[in-house]
């Protein structure tokens, strides 16, 4: 399924899942286990009104990059078994905490119009709408579209 604007939160809130810190499961796979890359991170990208991507970003060399490669689309496509459902209660609690004290600023954007309130993590916490299972469900629709990008596509 494409990946829609109302799934932006949930963009947003697994690229902090699989890619946010050292213990993420991107980080430990490419560049603790296999020292890849020196970096690696999920984001959210806005394509337009409608649609947005969760794009994975690292910089590998053209000898590493088809392993990279692989190694991401496996956790794409088996989300489950890097992301463990204590990571994702972790996360989501120290986001609830993080809210609630204003520890962290609550939804800011500088256009309202491209990006509404509905497509803040803020939101998603606030409605309780967020699951592990909304997530991996995220992230396995994010590996059904996959798309390669790089210097030679």
């Amino acid at each position: 399924a494409p990946i829609k604007k109302n799934d932006l939160p949930y963009a947003r809130f697994a690229s902090k899942l699989l890619s946010g810190g050292m213990d993420s499961p991107l980080f430990k796979l490419i560049r603790e286990e296999h020292a890849l890359a020196y970096f690696v991170y999920g984001m959210p990208n806005i394509l337009s009104l409608n649609c947005c991507s969760f794009d994975v970003i690292t910089l590998v060399s053209k000898e590493n990059r088809d392993f990279a490669f692989e190694l991401i689309e496996k956790v794409l496509t088996e989300p489950e078994k890097y992301v463990s459902r204590e990571r994702f209660e972790d996360l989501h609690f120290a986001y609830k905490i993080a809210l609630e004290k204003e520890e962290i600023e609550r939804y800011i954007n500088v256009s309202k119009f491209i990006a509404p309130y509905e497509t803040s993590i803020d939101y998603i916490i606030d409605k309780n709408l967020l699951s592990y299972e909304s997530c991996i469900d995220f992230i396995r629709r994010c590996a059904a579209n996959l798309y390669r990008f790089s210097d030679k596509n």
